[in-house]
């Protein structure tokens, strides 16, 4: 029997999930979506994503603890960051090394779906303005 692929997505923007959505149907993805950080340690305890979606502007904290959080659970979950401002969140939040990829919003759906070929493959995906904020 086929294991089921899963995205687990932490997001409440309906824009950007549809999107998600629409490529995760494409790549036959499972969809599990969350509102916030706070639900997330108890689901991934009982759901393990391939995929994990993350938008670091709704995380209040380091983005990098939570990341660490994750991979306690399982080192093979894979994990995409968004936010609408890269500098922001890595100044504040997070080193975008702890991520395997990750796309400014407002989402590309071509951009996510370079993300997920990305991490098919095994590669990383940053986008060349993440390297140039002050």
């Amino acid at each position: 029997m086929k294991k089921t692929k899963k995205i687990m997505v932490i997001d409440k923007e309906a824009h950007t999930l549809s999107k998600i959505y629409f490529i995760a149907d494409v790549r036959k993805y499972q969809v599990i979506t969350l509102g916030d950080f706070d639900q997330a340690g108890a689901v991934l305890a009982k759901e393990v994503p391939d995929i994990l979606v993350i938008n670091c502007d709704l995380y209040k904290g380091d983005v990098s603890s939570f990341i660490t959080m994750v991979k306690r659970i399982s080192s093979h979950i894979r994990i995409i960051g968004c936010s609408w401002c890269i500098s922001a969140v890595f100044k504040r939040k997070s080193s975008p090394f702890t991520l395997d990829a990750f796309i400014k919003l407002p989402m590309d759906v071509r951009k996510f779906s370079l993300a997920m070929e990305a991490i098919e493959y095994d590669y990383a995906m940053f986008p060349l303005e993440m390297f140039n904020y002050p």
